[in-house]
């Protein structure tokens, strides 16, 4: 291509490989402006082009036309921002589908061996995305992404671990949920319920209130994410924690 020669859009769309239509779009979104010549025909140059690749790239990694345009209007700041919030979505992608696989793979192998392939597990996989994706709905658009980041940021050992540590407190709560709330032993179960609080948010107030948004549906919850959380937040702890949080107060 030449520089100083104008392509006409539909020689432009020939040789970027996007159709006119796509062009038309972009350029009523502001994201890729032609310029007009003297007949008012749409014109690109070869200065175009680069920034269709980077709308191209962009795009591939799965950011909407929308916040491209606003990456690109901007400084390189945005850009590193945008694609670092990209980086996580994408690895948490990652994450889940690693559970997928790992699920298909064991049934094949079950096949492959002989035995009958346990697809019921496959079926919890896809029931446990379901339910993912109906708790972020209580998250904002940034407490998602936060999310997402602290999910990623967490191996299968931590993840584990903190499961481990709020049934613990969980059966610690139901334990002592006649004791006086008021009690040295009932104090220390209430520090113990905001310090895993503290862990499991990583302190972020967005996702702190997340999750009450999330408590506050929770007659709407689905049976996975009911029978995984209510043991944890059932009314008999609940009213022993309130009671603990008001010992405290006085």
């Amino acid at each position: 291509m030449s520089e100083l020669r104008p392509y006409r859009v539909h020689e432009f769309a020939k040789l970027t490989g996007v159709t006119v239509r796509t062009l038309h779009h972009y350029d009523r979104l502001g994201l890729l402006t032609a310029q007009r010549n003297e007949s008012g025909f749409r014109v690109y140059t070869v200065a175009d082009v680069e920034r269709l690749e980077h709308i191209a790239a962009l795009k591939f990694i799965g950011l909407p036309l929308k916040q491209i345009r606003a990456v690109l209007g901007d400084d390189n700041r945005s850009l590193g921002c945008a694609l670092r919030d990209q980086l996580a979505a994408l690895e948490e992608k990652k994450r889940r589908l690693e559970i997928i696989i790992n699920a298909v793979r064991s049934a094949e192998a079950a096949l492959r061996s002989g035995d009958t392939p346990c697809l019921e597990q496959i079926i919890e996989v896809m029931e446990m995305q379901q339910d993912y994706e109906w708790i972020l709905q209580h998250f904002s658009d940034a407490a998602r992404q936060r999310v997402q980041d602290r999910l990623t940021s967490m191996t299968s050992k931590d993840l584990s671990e903190l499961q481990r540590s709020w049934t613990t407190l969980a059966n610690d709560l139901h334990a002592a949920a006649d004791n006086d709330p008021a009690g040295p032993y009932s104090q220390s179960l209430l520090s113990r319920w905001e310090d895993l609080i503290k862990q499991t948010t990583a302190g972020d107030h967005q996702l702190v209130h997340g999750l009450k948004s999330l408590y506050s549906d929770r007659n709407n919850w689905p049976a996975g994410v009911r029978n995984a959380v209510f043991p944890l937040l059932d009314e008999r702890i609940l009213e022993f924690l309130k009671r603990a949080v008001a010992a405290r107060a006085c």
